[in-house]
């Protein structure tokens, strides 16, 4: 589950990041053009015919977005935190999801949403693994 929450926040990131990045109109940035290509990129329909720099333009403006969201993934961080309470729930602190759970006395625990841990009645102490992204 851990891994799953990382990899969709990455996506998120990534998702989002193509929008942010996309050079648009200024009165619309998220203008698109009939192929759904950004402004920046040409449109080719099936019998067209390429023209070399057309095709090596939009083979630029892909690896000019690469290395922009490679640069802004390489400044993020994952930072973690273990909190350990007695009894049955451990919170995570604000801004900050469960990635994961524990329980003394080898009972269950489990992440009850993104923000603390429960484990069952009887439990002396509850473990959240909380974790963030961070710049």
């Amino acid at each position: 589950m851990r891994i799953f929450k990382i990899v969709m926040f990455l996506f998120v990131l990534l998702f989002s990041a193509s929008y942010i990045l996309a050079d648009g109109d200024q009165q619309d940035p998220l203008k698109i053009k009939e192929c759904n290509f950004p402004e920046n990129m040409n449109c080719f329909k099936n019998k067209d015919i390429a023209d070399a720099e057309e095709i090596n333009a939009n083979f630029q403006a892909l690896y000019n977005l690469v290395q922009e969201l490679t640069k802004k993934i390489s400044e993020q961080r994952i930072e973690c935190k273990t909190i350990v309470t007695t009894g049955t729930q451990a919170f995570c602190p604000d801004g900050y999801i469960v990635t994961g759970c524990a329980a003394g006395m080898n009972r269950p625990a489990s992440a009850s949403n993104d923000n603390y841990c429960q484990s069952v009645d009887g439990t002396d102490w509850t473990q959240a693994r909380c974790c963030k992204i961070t710049q």
